[in-house]
C-alpha cells in the first residue's frame, strides 16, 4: 500500500506540473497580425537621401512591443527599431524612392519572445528635391556616356530615384533549359565577388552628385522575366 501511495503522489504531482505548463504555454500565445493604418513620409534631404516617416498601426492585445522592418524596392527587408507595447505609431528614417514597411507585435514571457505574423507590406514613396535621376536629366551628356559604356558591356543602364539599375539579358546567351538553380547560384556568387566594386560605384555617385543613399541595382532577366536581383550601396 505504501508503494502505491508514493507512486500515486508522484503521478499526481507530474500531472499537475504538466497541466501548469500547458496553461502557461496557452497564456503566452503569440500576438495577432498587425494592421498598418497609414504611412506618411516627409520630403528627404538630398544630401542624406533620407526622410522622416511616420507609421501608424492598430494595437494588438497582449503585445509588449512592436518591431518595424523596411525595404527599398529591389532591396532586402531590414530591421529598423522596436517600440513599446503601448505605442501605436513610430517615426523612422527611410530612403528616397519607393519603400515597403511591415510591423509585427511581440510578447514577452520570461526569457521567451513570441512574435506574431508580419502585417501586409504597405508601400510608400519618399521624394526629394534632387535625386540621381533628376541629376542625370540635367546632365544629359553624362547620362548618355554612362549608358553607352553599359551597352558596350552588354547591359542596359537606367536611373530611378537614387538608383543606377544595370540589367543583363541572359536570353541572349543561354536558353531557358540552361538556367538551372545551380547556374543562378553561380551568377549570385559572381555578384558577391564584385560587391566591393558596385559599392564603390554607389559611393562615387554620392560624392560626385552630392547626394545620399545612391545604390547600384543589378538585374539578371531572361525573356523579360527577373531571374536574380541584387542591391549594392
Amino acid at each position: 500500500m505504501k508503494r502505491k501511495s508514493i507512486a500515486f503522489v508522484i503521478i499526481a504531482a507530474l500531472l499537475l506540473t504538466l497541466a501548469s505548463f500547458s496553461m502557461t504555454f496557452a497564456d503566452t500565445a503569440a500576438p495577432g497580425q498587425v494592421t498598418v493604418k497609414s504611412v506618411k513620409a516627409k520630403t528627404a534631404s538630398s544630401d542624406s537621401g533620407k526622410a522622416s516617416v511616420t507609421v501608424k498601426w492598430k494595437k494588438q492585445k497582449g503585445a509588449s512591443g512592436y518591431q518595424i522592418y523596411v525595404k527599398r524596392i529591389d532591396g532586402d527587408w531590414a530591421y529598423v527599431k522596436t517600440v513599446g507595447g503601448k505605442k501605436s505609431s513610430a517615426r523612422i528614417k527611410a530612403c528616397v524612392g519607393k519603400n515597403f514597411i511591415q510591423v509585427r507585435a511581440i510578447s514577452k514571457n520570461g526569457d521567451r519572445t513570441l512574435a506574431g505574423p508580419f502585417s501586409e507590406p504597405k508601400s510608400f514613396k519618399v521624394k526629394a528635391k534632387m535625386t540621381l535621376q533628376k541629376y542625370m536629366k540635367k546632365h544629359g551628356s553624362v547620362r548618355k556616356s554612362l549608358e553607352k559604356e553599359a551597352a558596350a558591356n552588354g547591359t542596359t543602364l537606367k536611373f530611378r530615384d537614387n538608383d543606377l539599375i544595370y540589367t543583363y539579358d541572359l536570353s541572349k546567351d543561354i536558353d531557358a533549359a540552361s538556367l538551372t538553380p545551380e547556374r543562378i547560384k553561380e551568377l549570385n556568387n559572381e555578384l558577391t565577388k564584385d560587391a566591393g566594386t558596385f559599392s564603390r560605384i554607389a559611393k562615387i555617385f554620392n560624392r560626385a552628385c552630392v547626394l545620399g543613399g545612391c545604390r547600384v541595382i543589378v538585374k539578371y532577366i531572361h525573356n523579360g522575366n527577373p531571374v536574380l536581383i541584387r542591391e549594392f550601396r
